[in-house]
């Protein structure tokens, strides 16, 4: 069996859905540390992450403002906090 699964960050920690490429079937964990979404059965041979890249010392993203312009007001875009906001108590190593 072969699972493929992607992950997005939530408040308790990691929400990961993971799919079986032949049957179709879906599993769904909620884990407190990302080293859990590799480690959690089924174990995943891909692991896709949603994960703000590129953030700012200081403004917003170029690519937020353009987003917010394409999708309208009534559509929800999440705030990305900048780089200087988040510190290192939220960077968990993977290994």
């Amino acid at each position: 069996m072969v699972w493929i699964a992607g992950a997005d960050g939530c408040k308790k920690g990691w929400i990961r859905v993971s799919r079986e490429t032949e049957t179709e079937e879906l599993c769904f964990h909620i884990v407190g540390h990302a080293r859990e979404l590799l480690e959690t059965s089924p174990q995943p041979t891909v692991l896709g992450l949603d994960i703000p890249i590129g953030l700012p010392e200081a403004g917003k993203r170029e690519c937020d403002k353009l987003a917010r312009k394409c999708i309208g007001h009534g559509s929800w875009l999440f705030r990305q906090r900048r780089f200087s906001q988040i510190g290192h108590q939220h960077q968990v190593p993977l290994s």
